[in-house]
């Protein structure tokens, strides 16, 4: 039955991805970030499902979709040797045989948990070239930005529900209310609606603007990942 269930979320991720990048980014950081970095170490049922030895998690699927989606939009679509060599495609080309080669690297010392490494710390990096071939015109990449600097405010949302219920307002060193992912794409997203509000003149109170950064800012200040302001900087 996860089996079956492994298949079918597959295939209609690839269909997802290839069709619909917008709904796909927004999944791959619901799933990929929210669930998994915010949710799955306090809630254990959010940290997958066990297929053999390998532990499922459930960005995989789309994962693997946005994967087969660069894939067949480079190879396939591009359908020249020289194009994907040469050609627009080439950075992607080398990209994706890095990546290859990685998961090839550790496959003998860690085996199927390699795939796990990658999948953790290499995903964010696939949303660039997938964003790249899937949004080329100006207005649809204005509105995709839009929707991560949204998406990544509302880790302000997540953090404060995190710290009222799991973390029980608790300011302890090791009572993190947002992980270092979570802390990295909130503060972009607040660079981000910055630099956006102060060329494009957002329509909400300046009350609103203050609030958003004051959350914000203290939230990154109660999470203390040094990581992300050595990011930042």
């Amino acid at each position: 039955l996860i089996l079956l269930f492994v298949i079918v979320s597959s295939l209609f991720s690839i269909w997802l991805a290839y069709f619909y990048p917008v709904i796909t980014i927004i999944l791959l950081i619901i799933f990929g970030q929210v669930i998994q970095f915010e949710l799955a170490k306090v809630i254990q049922s959010f940290s997958g499902l066990p297929v053999g030895d390998f532990n499922l998690r459930f960005s995989d699927p789309i994962i693997l979709g946005i994967i087969v989606t660069l894939f067949i939009k480079v190879i396939i679509v591009s359908a020249s040797i020289k194009r994907i060599f040469y050609g627009k495609g080439k950075y992607l080309t080398i990209f994706l045989l890095y990546v290859l080669m990685q998961v090839i690297r550790n496959w003998g010392q860690y085996g199927s948990y390699s795939l796990g490494e990658f999948r953790t710390y290499y995903q964010g990096f696939l949303i660039i070239p997938y964003i790249a071939w899937s949004f080329k015109l100006p207005d649809e990449r204005e509105k995709l930005f839009k929707i991560l600097v949204a998406l990544s405010l509302s880790q302000i949302l997540i953090a404060l529900l995190k710290g009222a219920f799991i973390q029980n307002f608790s300011f302890d060193a090791y009572e993190k209310w947002l992980s270092a992912f979570g802390s990295l794409a909130l503060l972009y997203g607040l660079f981000a609606f910055y630099i956006y509000n102060k060329y494009k003149k957002i329509k909400i109170s300046k009350i609103t603007i203050i609030t958003i950064f004051s959350l914000g800012i203290i939230i990154l200040l109660i999470a203390s990942n040094r990581s992300v302001w050595l990011a930042g900087i």
